[in-house]
Formats: structure tokens, sequence, C-alpha cells
């Protein structure tokens, strides 16, 4: 948020909001086996389909099989190495102190995230004053629920028009932006 002063909202979904640590990183997530696969360089077939299902459950189309076995490792394990050594935004304080509406959209059965540990976050602006947690979906909500899904997306975006339109306050961050 803080690269992009004019934002007017941001919706999460599957991505935890934590300190640039290793260990807020393990506090967000669930244990499982798969996430080892995240930093693996390169993928066995067996790898791809496992990492396919587990991420993308019943979305699992061919399509996304094919581009999990087309990605380049390498970006896989820079990723995950990053994280780990801590380079990326201070994802508690941004929703701490965020001067935008905050969505979160998570599966309730998502293999990865710890929606628990997200209940428990102070976020500043928390749109809805609701954290939308799926029931029955896992990590991708939009892909494995859209039905459910769309209208939280069709109504945050509405909202967010509708923050566009209103007259920007003096002092606050998109006014210094502008």
């Amino acid at each position: 948020m803080a690269h992009f002063p004019r934002l007017i909202g941001l919706m999460l979904s599957g991505a935890p909001p934590v300190h640039p640590t290793a260990e807020a990183l393990q506090g967000a997530y669930r244990p499982n086996p798969h996430v080892a696969l995240f930093g693996k360089s390169d993928f066995t077939l067996d790898d791809s389909r496992i990492f396919a299902k587990a991420t993308y459950g019943t979305a699992a189309s061919g399509p996304l099989r094919a581009a999990t076995r087309r990605t380049d490792g390498r970006s896989r394990a820079a990723t995950i190495a990053g994280l780990l050594a801590g380079n990326f935004a201070d994802g508690i304080h941004a929703i701490e102190t965020a001067s935008v509406p905050v969505a979160l959209v998570d599966g309730a059965d998502d293999p990865y995230v710890d929606t628990d540990y997200i209940g428990g976050l102070n976020f500043a602006r928390l749109w809805d004053a609701h954290y939308h947690v799926l029931a029955g979906v896992g990590h991708t909500p939009f892909l494995q629920a859209p039905d459910l899904f769309r209208p939280l997306f069709g109504r945050f975006l509405a909202d967010m028009a509708e923050c566009a339109k209103a007259p920007v306050k003096e002092g606050s961050a998109t006014a210094a932006a502008a």
C-alpha cells in the first residue's frame, strides 16, 4: 500500500498479512507438507500435480496444471528465499494503519492459510467490518467458488467506486498524493 498512494482499497485472498520475519510467516500458515514445494526449484511431474491439487483443489484444470509445470523454478526459490529473509513490507503494520478499506476473503478449508490467525488481527479499516471466510472453499476462492467470490468482489468494487467519488479530506494520504 505504501507504494501506491492513490490506492482506494485492497482485497487479499490467500496472502495473510504478517511481520517480515520467518517466525511470523510460520504463525500465519497451517502446517502442510506441500509448503515445501513453494520454494522447490525443480518440479517433477508428480510435484506439479501435487502442488496444483493442493493449491487449486477442484479448480485444478489442465491449463493450471500446465502453468504449474511451466513456472520457472528459480522464481519459486527466489520468492521463498526473499520471504524467509524478510524482504517484504510489514503487512501487520499496513493493515493496522491502513487509510483505505482492506478486504479479506479466504476459504475455510485453505490448506495453507491459518484463518484463525487472520481472524485475530487488528484492522484499521476492515472492509464490510467482516473477514469473509467461505465454507467448503480452499486456497483459491475466486477459482474454486466463483459463485460465492464474485458477489463479494462486485460489492467491493462498487464500494471502492463510491470511495473514489468521495471528496479528498485535507491531511489524508490521498490528499498528500494528489
